[in-house]
């Protein structure tokens, strides 16, 4: 079962405030549910979506390597939001 985010939580992954957050669920840009008067957000819609093994990566034909390396470092920005707010929630 997904465990659906608050707006702390997933304002946290994406880097914006939690007002942002409520205003992209008002726009449906990104998956929420209300529960009474709480707004949960769909993880799936937050966090980074994970290549399956059936999709085929195709490797660029050219490198820009400051591009790469700053697509690395994006990631890891996530990955490290996304870590510290699953540890807050636990």
């Amino acid at each position: 079962m997904v465990r659906w985010l608050t707006a702390d939580e997933a304002s946290k992954i994406l880097g914006v405030s939690k007002w942002s957050v409520y205003e992209m669920a008002r726009q449906n840009k990104i998956g929420h549910k209300r529960i009474g008067r709480a707004v949960r957000f769909d993880p799936r819609d937050v966090l980074p979506e994970q290549p399956t093994a059936t999709q085929q990566i195709e490797p660029p034909t050219t490198i820009n390597i400051n591009q790469l390396l700053s697509n690395i470092d994006h990631a890891l920005t996530i990955l490290q939001r996304a870590k510290e707010a699953l540890q807050e929630a636990q």
